[in-house]
């Protein structure tokens, strides 16, 4: 795919109120060399919170057109992102800086068979994901 998330319109054609991306299960969305968040409008709260991101080839984000906000990141997991993930206009530091984290061993039952059940504690905790698999 070209991007996940891709909201591409002219400078101040239009301006999105609220775009917020919570609880959600990612996994192998997207393609390297892309992104997940490809947002160039102008949009006036941009939050990603409480989500599951897996085995992920792309960045996390890129080129955002002048005046347009990054997102607010709270409380998303990462597992198994690739080094371009972060390479992005977001660093590992702002992904992480609000109760966000890079997680070592997978959190979840089997996600190459789809079955996304979440195994990992401080991911059960925080509530991060799509509730069905919590």
């Amino acid at each position: 795919p070209r991007d996940v998330f891709r909201i591409d319109l002219a400078d101040g054609a239009v301006t999105i109120k609220t775009l917020n991306v919570t609880n959600n299960t990612f996994s192998n969305a997207g393609a390297s060399g892309k992104a997940m968040f490809y947002v160039r409008a102008m949009v006036e709260s941009f939050n990603v919170s409480s989500n599951l991101f897996l085995n992920q080839v792309s960045k996390f984000s890129r080129s955002r057109t002048s005046g347009a906000i990054a997102p607010v990141l709270s409380n998303n997991f990462y597992y198994n992102v690739g080094e371009d993930w972060f390479s992005g206009d977001i660093s590992q530091e702002e992904a992480l800086a609000n109760g966000g984290a890079v997680l070592e061993t997978d959190p979840v039952s089997n996600a190459a068979n789809a079955d996304f059940t979440v195994t990992d504690a401080s991911v059960k905790a925080a509530g991060a994901g799509d509730a069905r698999w919590l």
